[in-house]
């Protein structure tokens, strides 16, 4: 009788634990960064909290979710916190959206991380028509200095500027109405790394 008594106390207090699971944050220290063209996700399954299997879903406009990994098997610990990682090798070029789901309970909150995907073109422009300001991403990984030179379609030169950055940031205002050229290329050697186009929209 004793025993049986045990185990309906043990059976209550799992029970009386998954209920404030369900009540309070079960997601905490919910983080994404970017590895290059890859987005690393962390997060914790705060102490106290079980669940069975964690799904984690993605998206590409943060309105219709997808799964895109599943960790199986039970989650997270009655005595302590267990962190939890995964790797997006194939996120979309723009933005993407992560949240994160644990089991049956609700859902974590959603993270956004835009993904600049240059190697297609050499350049990114974002965003694209310029309506305020924009800017024109390229591959500068040893941070060099590099010179943009901006011009119209009659070849006259409206906009220059150098960089060490992995950008140039332009403003419409500044610029002339239309389609205009651009080219980049590094400021000492005078190498070209890549040329495009502007559409400003005032």
């Amino acid at each position: 009788m004793q025993l049986i008594r045990k185990h309906f106390i043990w059976c209550v207090l799992l029970f009386q634990v998954g209920f404030s699971s369900a009540q309070g944050e079960i997601v905490a220290n919910f983080r994404l960064a970017s590895t290059g063209n890859e987005v690393l996700l962390s997060w914790d399954i705060t102490s106290g909290n079980t669940c069975d299997g964690i799904s984690v879903l993605k998206s590409s406009d943060g309105i219709n979710f997808q799964l895109t990994h599943f960790i199986s098997g039970i989650c997270g610990s009655i005595l302590e916190p267990i962190p939890y990682t995964y790797l997006d090798e194939n996120p979309e070029s723009g933005w993407n959206f992560y949240k994160i789901q644990p089991g049956f309970f609700d859902e974590s909150k959603i993270l956004s991380i835009e993904i600049i995907d240059i190697e297609k073109n050499g350049h990114v422009v974002r965003p694209q028509p310029v309506t305020d300001q924009a800017r024109i991403y390229f591959n500068n990984s040893t941070n060099k200095e590099h010179t943009i030179a901006i011009y119209t379609a009659a070849g006259n030169l409206v906009f220059k500027e150098l960089t060490i950055l992995n950008f140039f940031q332009v403003t419409a205002n500044q610029l002339p109405k239309g389609h205009l050229f651009f080219a980049i290329y590094s400021t000492n050697e005078g190498l070209y790394n890549t040329a495009g186009k502007l559409f400003i929209i005032q």
